[in-house]
């Protein structure tokens, strides 16, 4: 049993102090509490006495006992399962335990996945089967062309990772590059266009490239079209549904975060045409009935909210905001450009991508920028291996803050 004032750590809010021991009568019966206080972030819990070891109330520990953890960290064993939901109750069960070892497994399990897999931003391919595959099948493969970093298999059981560099500054790609580097187990290309981070954008005789292939083997394209509004280009569409025959083949997105800053808000939509099939399986009567089963719908005031902005009103304060944000970036890509960078974006999308001076990392860049001209921006090697030695900047801020950060860069 705890006293008042002992320091303890609960396993899903993290450290505090026993304030008090309280009584309380609930339904007919009296039972005692700890009230349970964090001071990081002023939270007050009470804990049944009777239930403190069951949810894990623990003492906190010297620093004797968290050394001999960290030490034991490498020996520790952990299975990591390829399935997320498993994966998530599984180490959510390990920190409600209060075992500290257990706790530990779950840091061993997270960092190792950390290391293995990486944040996808750029095109790529998912080599999958239309059938389960024989026990004797050559394990599906995901072909990253032109990206960033290497994107999951994690849904697939039975997968590896082909990964093919990127080419940073210009960010491009040639459809010869990609039959080079795919098997007839491709089956989906996915393609984020304009991109994030690097800024860079596909014409429409390049899309019209991937379309036809994508309906020449039946594979589907799942084209990311989050960046849309931003396209300035006459030659860059802004659906892949202007390509001839991409009804067909693919599958387009859309969010309201980028264009209406519905960020935190969440709402975006999916357009599966219905001449989308597999054989004589419509792709838009699965989805159909998926989410009919699987989910409610946006809340009705969100729904609302995105409704606003295609009205007269809305459509003209997204143009306007639209417009204010890319001469944020017109001004840092012509100022970087001035201050002889080498650089890229800035024109179909509110990012510039650039090559970070004098063979630095992308960390070091960063820590230069903030040490020397308290500029922060976002070090390329977070969105992956051949991010390393670029850095992002963003037009997302008051044009006032962006002269200021160019003109402090342009100093250096």
């Amino acid at each position: 049993m705890f006293n008042v004032g002992d320091k303890v750590v609960h396993p899903m809010h993290g450290a505090g102090v026993i304030d008090s021991i309280v009584s309380e009568r609930i339904n007919g019966k009296t039972q005692e509490y700890y009230v349970f206080h964090m001071p990081v972030n002023g939270l007050v819990l009470k804990i049944p006495v009777c239930n403190s070891q069951l949810v894990g109330l623990r003492s906190v520990v010297d620093a004797a006992a968290a050394d001999t953890v960290m030490l034991a960290l490498p020996g520790l064993e952990i299975d990591i399962t390829t399935n997320w939901n498993r994966r998530y109750r599984e180490n959510l069960e390990r920190l409600k335990s209060g075992d500290l070892y257990e706790v530990g497994r779950v840091i061993k399990c997270l960092t190792l996945r950390d290391v293995e897999s990486a944040y996808t931003s750029g095109p790529y391919v998912l080599d999958v089967d239309a059938a389960p595959p024989e026990a004797d099948a050559e394990p599906y493969e995901i072909v990253g062309i032109y990206g960033l970093t290497n994107p999951s298999a994690e849904p697939f059981t039975d997968s590896r990772d082909i990964y093919i560099p990127a080419s940073a500054i210009p960010y491009s790609f040639t459809h010869a590059e990609l039959e080079e580097n795919i098997t007839d187990r491709t089956k989906i290309l996915v393609l984020p266009f304009p991109n994030n981070p690097t800024g860079s954008a596909i014409k429409k005789a390049q899309l019209q490239e991937w379309v036809d292939y994508a309906n020449k083997v039946g594979a589907v394209i799942i084209y990311d079209a989050a960046y849309e509004a931003y396209i300035s280009e006459e030659e860059v569409p802004h659906s892949i549904y202007e390509c001839q025959g991409a009804r067909a083949c693919a599958i387009e997105l859309h969010s309201f975060s980028k264009n209406a800053g519905f960020t935190g808000v969440r709402l975006g939509f999916t357009v599966i045409p219905k001449e989308l099939k597999c054989g004589d399986v419509s792709l838009h009567s699965l989805w159909a009935r998926r989410h009919g089963t699987k989910y409610n719908g946006a809340p009705y005031i969100v729904q609302r909210a995105g409704e606003a902005v295609y009205s007269p009103e809305g459509k003209a304060q997204l143009k306007q905001q639209v417009a204010y944000y890319m001469n944020n970036a017109k001004y840092i890509l012509e100022g970087l450009k001035e201050a002889g960078y080498t650089v890229s974006g800035g024109v179909n999308a509110p990012y510039i991508w650039l090559k970070a001076p004098g063979g630095m990392t992308s960390w070091e860049f960063f820590d230069f920028l903030l040490e020397k001209a308290n500029v922060v921006g976002t070090p390329g090697s977070g969105f992956g291996p051949s991010g390393e030695t670029y850095f992002r900047l963003t037009a997302f801020g008051s044009y006032e803050n962006t002269l200021e950060a160019v003109n402090r860069i342009k100093g250096l």
